[in-house]
């Protein structure tokens, strides 16, 4: 769910694991704010990624995706605007999910081996613990 709870995002393919398409759709609510269903149409975002693991909501129109575009070589971490650009960010090998504690510089990445790393300018800096980072919904 989107930061703002307006929209929610989700990663499907077909039945065979291929045709991988990264939709975000808007929640109904009722005046009370209670959910009441998504809208009756979702926008595709970030149409060039060919293989997608995880996806968080960085901000309310902003995605951080783990993927994999044809101009990649292995899935890599992505920053996609809602129906803008892609920004391709340094490589960590074997990344398994994505999260952030509340923006673009906030990104920490989890490997198949537990090691979590950390945004750092352009790269990627690992923490002194394994495992999974939780990150608190507000």
């Amino acid at each position: 769910m989107s930061p703002d709870s307006t929209c929610l995002a989700a990663i499907s393919t077909d039945d065979g694991g291929g045709d991988v398409q990264i939709q975000v759709s808007g929640i109904a609510r009722q005046p009370n704010g209670l959910p009441t269903s998504t809208a009756t149409q979702s926008l595709q975002v970030a149409a060039s990624v060919e293989q997608a693991r995880d996806l968080t909501w960085i901000t309310p129109t902003t995605l951080g995706v783990l993927g994999r575009r044809s101009t990649d070589k292995a899935v890599r971490p992505l920053v996609a605007e809602v129906g803008g650009q892609i920004e391709a960010l340094a490589a960590v090998t074997s990344a398994r999910s994505i999260a952030t504690t509340g923006g673009e510089r906030e990104l920490y990445v989890t490997t198949s081996s537990g090691r979590t790393y950390s945004r750092v300018g352009a790269s990627w800096s690992a923490l002194g613990v394994t495992g999974s980072v939780v990150v608190p919904s507000s």
